[in-house]
């Protein structure tokens, strides 16, 4: 499936959708966010397969989670 766009494009939705919800818990808790902007479809389903490939009995979910850990942690600017 990680080949197939519209697999490919709904992978990618539900990781960056997961991925903004933690990091608005973050920005709330912890003041800190994970910079996804430079993050493309390729980028994504590429890392998602290859940690499938790796650990073929986890769950998706861990592997995504895994993968939302490599972007580094920035601090949110405080309001003025």
């Amino acid at each position: 499936m990680f080949d197939q766009r519209d697999y490919r494009l709904a992978f990618m939705t539900w990781t960056l959708g997961f991925a903004t919800g933690v990091d608005n818990v973050r920005i709330v808790r912890d003041r800190q966010f994970r910079d996804l902007s430079s993050l493309n479809v390729d980028l994504v389903v590429g890392s998602l397969w290859a940690i499938s490939a790796q650990y073929p009995t986890a769950f998706l979910l861990q592997g995504q989670s895994a993968f939302l850990e490599s972007p580094p942690l920035r601090a949110w600017p405080r309001p003025r």
